[in-house]
């Protein structure tokens, strides 16, 4: 329960600061899927996190594909209780799934997969253009 409202306030304080995600829904679109619980979920226009849309609840979610997709996604380990924040950016490719996970490769730190999904949902492995980029208080 208080996992569930540490999240709530943080997507508060977010939307404070950006609009709400609008998913296109013509031209060049692939999809993200987020993960489904303690996840608070941006895109950005830039790495300098300009013009922010704060993701609502739904989880699958369309973007557009071709061009830099610019994300920072905030999550709650409930085990450590920790809030952990991170960047990343990639290319999503036309008629692509691409399957995003949070992990903690050591205590204290964390960090985001994307992986590209076949049609029928098999993991293809990681997305090659995927990549970390400095957010912090600049966004």
């Amino acid at each position: 329960m208080k996992a569930g409202l540490l999240l709530v306030s943080l997507a508060l304080f977010f939307a404070g600061c950006a609009k709400p995600y609008i998913p296109p829904t013509s031209g060049d679109i692939a999809q993200v899927r987020f993960p489904e619980k303690h996840v608070a979920v941006q895109f950005f226009a830039d790495e300098r996190c300009s013009n922010a849309r704060l993701l609502g609840e739904q989880r699958t979610v369309n973007v557009p594909a071709g061009t830099p997709l610019y994300v920072g996604m905030t999550f709650e380990n409930t085990g450590y209780r920790q809030i952990c924040t991170v960047y990343f950016s990639f290319v999503p490719a036309t008629d692509t799934l691409y399957v995003v996970e949070y992990y903690e490769p050591d205590m204290g730190r964390c960090a985001a997969l994307v992986d590209r999904t076949s049609p029928d949902g098999v993991r293809l492995g990681k997305e090659p253009s995927a990549k970390a980029f400095k957010g912090g208080f600049t966004c």
